[in-house]
């Protein structure tokens, strides 16, 4: 198991960078999602997904200098060969904020999302899409889910169980999730907060007690938010043995970004709202 995930490229995390204060894409710095020294799981070979970014201090100018601020959601899939470090891609958004765009507001947006897209594009050597939002949606995919620490107050971490209780009649799907994750920048140490989301088509029923150890003991990891959605994924995909699975890692907002990885054996059981770019999907609890 993958205990600490560290860059194997340099990065702008936990140095002193100058804001940039004219349009400077070259600050765009793309990490190899796929460590060189860590062999990736079978299980996540063939899995699906995505990456979802919200960008929520977006902002430039009118071509008669009016500041537009908005959203920007950027998406990209789990299988591009680069992921955008953090970091830099807020220096970069910085250095667009006195750049200009379009006659009116909608059209400086509407450029400003293309630009980010095409420059996300070739740094990361992959298609990535961006919308700009001005007002939060109404969707979310993540209704109905049981929240898995309510009721264990007495929950002995130090034992160890199965993943799944008894078997009971035929597969079923279970929704879980939890408010309780938390994973470490592999950089800078800097805890990053989240919810966890949980479907799967599995013979019985999850053990909440279990898969809650497998989510705190994840507390002093260092990885990237990608890298610790897909240890989730594989560790459950190991434990449960489901015939479908999803995993979701919504994190809490850091630096005026949240990240939000998903990943699933197959693309029907991906989220519906939150892959879609021009879709601005209702905030969970803790972003």
């Amino acid at each position: 198991m993958v205990r600490e995930c560290r860059p194997s490229v340099p990065t702008l995390l936990g140095q002193k960078a100058e804001s940039p204060t004219s349009y400077a894409p070259e600050v765009l710095t793309p990490i190899p999602r796929q460590h060189p020294e860590v062999e990736r799981e079978d299980a996540l070979t063939r899995a699906v997904g995505y990456d979802a970014w919200h960008a929520w201090e977006a902002s430039c100018l009118t071509n008669g200098g009016l500041p537009v601020v908005t959203m920007l959601k950027v998406v990209y899939s789990s299988d591009s060969p680069y992921l955008v470090e953090s970091k830099s891609f807020k220096l970069y958004l910085h250095s667009l904020n006195s750049t200009r765009f379009g006659s009116t507001p909608a059209e400086a947006r509407s450029e400003l999302a293309q630009l980010v897209a095409q420059d996300l594009s070739s740094v990361l050597q992959t298609k990535v899409r961006c919308y700009p939002h001005v007002a939060l949606g109404g969707q979310f995919d993540f209704e109905g889910f049981e929240i898995l620490e309510e009721g264990l107050n007495g929950l002995d971490l130090n034992q160890q169980e199965s993943y799944l209780l008894p078997p009971v009649g035929e597969p079923r799907e279970v929704r879980v999730c939890t408010h309780l994750l938390r994973s470490n920048c592999p950089v800078t140490g800097q805890p990053d907060w989240g919810n966890l989301y949980v479907q799967a088509l599995v013979d019985g029923s999850i053990n909440p007690a279990q898969l809650l150890r497998m989510v705190v003991g994840m507390r002093d990891e260092r990885m990237f938010h990608e890298q610790a959605c897909e240890q989730i994924y594989g560790q459950l995909w190991g434990g449960l043995h489901p015939a479908r699975l999803l995993v979701a890692c919504l994190y809490t907002r850091r630096g005026g970004i949240d990240i939000c990885p998903v990943r699933a054996s197959d693309a029907g059981y991906l989220p519906r709202f939150l892959g879609q770019p021009e879709v601005l999907t209702r905030p969970s609890w803790r972003q």
